[in-house]
C-alpha cells in the first residue's frame, strides 16, 4: 500500500466516524429540547442546534468526497502517475497529525458556536464552569488548526528530537 492509498483509506474512515457523531448529536439535541419543554425554543437557538448537528455531518461527506485530494497533499504529493512508494513512518505519522487535528477541530466547532450564543443571547451569561469550557474548546480548536497546517513541521520536529 502506497502512502496516498493510505492516507485516503485514514481520511475516509474519519469521515465515517463524523458522519456518525452528527447522527449520534441529532438525538442528543432532541433530547435536550425536549427537556426544555418549559422554554420556548427561539429561532436563534435552533440555529444553534441545527448547525451542532449539521456540522459533523457536512464535514464528514465534504472529507469522505475530498479523500483523494486530502491524500495527495497529507503524503507529501504522490499522485497516481508515480509509482506506488513504500509508505514510510514519516508519511504515517504526517497523516495521523492532520487526521487528530481535523477531528479537533471538528469537535470544537459546534461547542464554541453553542458557549458563544449562550453568553450573547438575551438574558445569557456564561459562569466560571462555562467559561472554562469555552476556553478548552478554543484551545482544541487551536491545536487542531495547528495539527492540520503545521503536520510537516510537527513531523520534522519529532524526528529531529528522536535523533
Amino acid at each position: 500500500m502506497d502512502a496516498k492509498t493510505f492516507a485516503k483509506v485514514g481520511f475516509r474512515i474519519l469521515a465515517v466516524y463524523l458522519i456518525v457523531d452528527g447522527i449520534v448529536q441529532i438525538w442528543d439535541y432532541l433530547s435536550l429540547s425536549l427537556g426544555w419543554q418549559t422554554m420556548p425554543i427561539n429561532t436563534h437557538m435552533l440555529l444553534v442546534f441545527l448547525f451542532a448537528i449539521v456540522s459533523p455531518l457536512l464535514a464528514g461527506i465534504i472529507l469522505w468526497l475530498l479523500a483523494p485530494s486530502l491524500a495527495g497533499w497529507a503524503a507529501g504529493g504522490v499522485t497516481e502517475e508515480r509509482l506506488a512508494v513504500p509508505l514510510s513512518a514519516v508519511a504515517l505519522l504526517n497523516v495521523g497529525l492532520i487526521a487528530i487535528g481535523i477531528v479537533f477541530l471538528c469537535l470544537a466547532l459546534p461547542n464554541i458556536f453553542m458557549m458563544l450564543y449562550r453568553a450573547y443571547e438575551p438574558g445569557g451569561y456564561m459562569n466560571r464552569l462555562d467559561t472554562g469550557y469555552f476556553i478548552a474548546e478554543i484551545v482544541r480548536g487551536v491545536l487542531g488548526i495547528l495539527l492540520v497546517l503545521g503536520a510537516k513541521f510537527f513531523t520534522r520536529l519529532i524526528y529531529r528530537l528522536r535523533r
